[in-house]
């Protein structure tokens, strides 16, 4: 499913906001990220339960979990998706992230082979 995301508002700042992000719900019950062309900085809310396909390949990703703001921030080159309010959401429900193949992520693994001086946006 292509989605035009190219007329997407953004705020001056550059940084895509929840709302600015298109979330398609595929038949299977997968939300699909859609990534607005040219933003570096893209907010998701996570809901517990939910499963969330995501534009990059795992082997290509970093992240970096918060427990301060319970947020997880995931990235590939100069774009991050910072799943919002991630750590509250698994602690009433499994949340399963896919890669853009469709294949689970192993969050813990990804977190953990991450450079932990890497710096890496977890919040606003």
């Amino acid at each position: 499913m292509a989605t035009d995301t190219t007329n997407i508002p953004t705020e001056t700042t550059g940084i895509a906001h929840e709302g600015d992000v298109e979330r398609a719900t595929l038949t299977q019950g997968v939300t699909q990220v859609q990534l607005p062309a040219g933003e570096p900085v893209v907010r998701i809310q996570v809901t517990p339960g939910e499963t969330i396909q995501l534009p990059f390949p795992q082997d290509a990703m970093v992240a970096r979990l918060d427990d301060g703001n319970g947020n997880l921030a995931v990235r590939v080159g100069d774009i991050t998706v910072i799943l919002q309010g991630y750590i509250a959401a698994v602690g009433e429900a499994d949340v399963t992230l896919l890669d853009n193949t469709g294949e689970e992520i192993d969050v813990a693994a990804v977190v953990a082979a991450t450079d932990p001086n890497l710096d890496i946006q977890t919040a606003a």
